[in-house]
């Protein structure tokens, strides 16, 4: 896939968007997807800090857009900056090749309002990753008023997006719910959670962590917050139980990294010995700070529980360390932490509620290991980097897949020239049956199962080319250029492609369109090539030789059917990959009459490399290029090159 990531930062920023969308774009670019992020030259965490507006890093190419950089600790400015985004973005976009999907991250709000025009202008889906909701976060935070003229337009517009997208991302389930209630189609939705790096964030033993040395906290118990403080962040229970907590001299409340509430929280704890602060750490210490904390805080603002949800927790869970939740007990940070037994939930303005749960675990040393190591399983269970953008990546390619409609005008000319075609060509349909009867007096027609778009089984209808009962004892056995069970009045029909004449029945029903990939049965053997190719495999196999590239063992049509747990099972062979990677990609459109393997492979060529030509329609395809492909297959038709070995145009 051409994935093309839209969101104002990306590295080496250090925000949370940022972190997310430079993991996921890396993953799929080593997976093989072709990826683009445009993103903003401004730094989240200093107006002065420029990045360069063009790189490429690690194969994704990077475009970053100049925006507005005024100080962000005022809203007005803020909303200034994240306008000044949106047309940057969207020219950049635009001068960018066709991708196959845009993804829209919220970093600013309501970014993916942009999708509808690119879709327009050029034909891209586009899918939300909804980071969080607006502008229901801005009303729960009193940025906005409910029933403000303003409100009501942005939710207006943010609804309409959504509903209109080709997918949207939430994540987590308590955020799909809302969007339902919103009124987004629950078809649409998929839920995909954030994550953290399980190979570069690893529990550290305390004695083997420098970071305690280097801050002066070797031999404290520390309550760590790490991340955002922003506004959907609260920090009174947590500032008014450290006042509480003074007395012990060896309890230290450390804050790692920034945001707007950064400077508040700070100028409330002027005087407390027990409390530090700390710039965001590099990726490469994230480890070491923390694993640093005995004690992770996570904050939510109640109202905002679907709206929200904390990427810190996923870095906790992934240090091992128990977790201190204070936020509404309805939400996904605190089903993770209860069903996970990993941490303690309370509500905020719960102070005791706090000041229990550190001297609990203060006091408690097997406690805490307990608790680690519950919260490190939760996270290899269903938070872990690897897995999360893996499923990421199928969970994109299913919904665009879902999510693309057939071109109106491919079916209108799929359905105009077969019924043209079905009228026009009544008169040779008889002569044809004709021939065939009198040669050999067998049936006239020739149907076969098919595999069509999505593995649909449908049934194809020919005129019979080959003598009757072709396959008995040889089994699927696709015809070589000389095959001798090809009658004389089949030769011929086969040359011209008038065999496949009825087939316009199958494309007018829909079955088939006129240009696509071959459709092929569920087992195809090949005379030349894959059949060889199977029985040197099974010779090997037998003798005891391991064949190394194991997914050649085989190639056959993407789909293990009944046929192929038949053969397998009269072939002595119990293990068997036979999928050619990639295969089912061709499935993805309706099976053709013509096309590009039809018109350019060879007659003998091994299904592997068809395969290309396959996917190379699949990725390309359009109306001008099906007329083409169709104009091409007249001229070999009239000049009866269909069976020629070597080139047909």
């Amino acid at each position: 896939m051409k994935i093309l990531f839209v969101n104002r930062y990306f590295y080496p920023d250090p925000s949370g968007t940022s972190r997310m969308l430079t993991d996921l774009a890396t993953d799929l670019s080593r997976a093989g997807h072709r990826v683009t992020v445009i993103a903003g030259d401004a730094a989240s965490d200093d107006a002065a800090a420029r990045y360069p507006e063009r790189e490429m890093r690690g194969g994704i190419r990077v475009r970053r857009v100049r925006a507005l950089r005024l100080d962000r600790r005022a809203v007005w400015r803020w909303v200034l900056n994240s306008i000044s985004f949106y047309p940057r973005a969207l020219i950049e976009a635009l001068r960018l090749p066709r991708q196959d999907v845009v993804v829209f991250l919220s970093d600013p709000p309501l970014l993916f309002a942009l999708g509808p025009i690119l879709r327009l202008l050029k034909g891209s889906a586009y899918v939300c990753w909804c980071q969080d909701v607006y502008p229901e976060v801005a009303v729960r935070l009193g940025i906005l008023r409910e029933r403000s003229a303003v409100a009501m337009f942005l939710k207006f517009l943010s609804l309409r997006a959504l509903r209109a997208s080709d997918g949207v991302i939430a994540v987590g389930e308590f955020m799909s719910d809302l969007l339902q209630v919103r009124g987004v189609d629950p078809e649409k939705i998929r839920v995909v959670h954030n994550w953290a790096d399980g190979e570069r964030v690893r529990p550290v033993l305390p004695e083997t962590n420098p970071f305690l040395d280097g801050h002066g906290l070797r031999n404290k118990f520390i309550v760590l917050y790490s991340g955002n403080m922003g506004l959907a962040h609260p920090f009174e229970t947590v500032l008014n139980a450290a006042e509480r907590l003074k007395a012990h001299d060896d309890i230290v409340f450390l804050f790692i990294g920034g945001g707007k509430k950064q400077k508040e929280v700070e100028e409330r704890s002027r005087g407390g010995s027990n409390m530090k602060f700390l710039p965001f750490q590099a990726e490469d210490d994230l480890a070491f700070s923390l694993s640093s904390g005995d004690l992770h805080l996570i904050t939510l603002r109640p109202g905002l529980e679907g709206l929200i949800v904390p990427s810190k927790l996923y870095g906790a869970l992934a240090a091992g360390r128990p977790i201190l939740y204070i936020g509404p007990a309805e939400s996904e940070t605190a089903r993770v932490v209860e069903e996970g037994k990993c941490g303690f939930v309370i509500e905020p303005g719960d102070v005791g509620g706090f000041r229990r749960a550190v001297m609990e675990l203060y006091g408690e040393p097997e406690r805490r290991r307990l608790f680690g190591e519950r919260a490190r399983k939760v996270f290899e269970t269903r938070f872990d980097r690897s897995d999360a953008t893996r499923r990421f990546g199928l969970t994109l390619q299913g919904l665009i897949e879902k999510a693309r409609p057939a071109s109106r005008l491919k079916r209108a000319l799929d359905i105009g020239l077969s019924g043209i075609g079905l009228i026009g060509s009544s008169p040779l349909w008889a002569l044809f049956a004709a021939l065939v009867k009198l040669e050999d007096g067998g049936p006239v027609f020739y149907r076969q199962e098919r595999v069509g778009k999505n593995g649909k089984i449908f049934q194809a209808l020919k005129f019979r080319s080959m003598v009757p009962n072709a396959e008995a004892g040889r089994g699927p056995v696709q015809a070589a250029y000389d095959d001798p069970r090809v009658t004389r009045v089949g030769r011929w029909l086969r040359a011209t492609a008038m065999d496949e004449l009825p087939q316009l029945w199958n494309i007018f029903r829909g079955d088939m369109s006129f240009v696509g990939p071959r459709a092929l049965r569920r087992v195809e053997i090949e005379v030349k090539g894959l059949r060889m190719e199977r029985e040197r495999a099974v010779r090997n196999l037998k003798s005891g030789i391991v064949d190394a590239k194991k997914d050649e063992i085989f190639e056959v049509s993407g789909l293990v059917h009944k046929e192929m747990d038949e053969f397998k099972e009269q072939s002595g062979i119990n293990r068997l990959n036979s999928v050619i990677p990639n295969f089912h990609l061709r499935h993805r459109v309706l099976p053709g009459l013509t096309g590009l393997a039809q018109i350019y492979a060879p007659r003998d060529a091994t299904r592997r490399q068809k395969l290309r030509y396959d996917l190379l329609y699949v990725r390309s395809r359009s109306f001008w290029l099906d007329l083409r492909l169709i104009a091409l297959s007249f001229r070999i038709t009239f000049r009866g090159k269909w069976e020629a070995r070597g080139k047909k145009v």
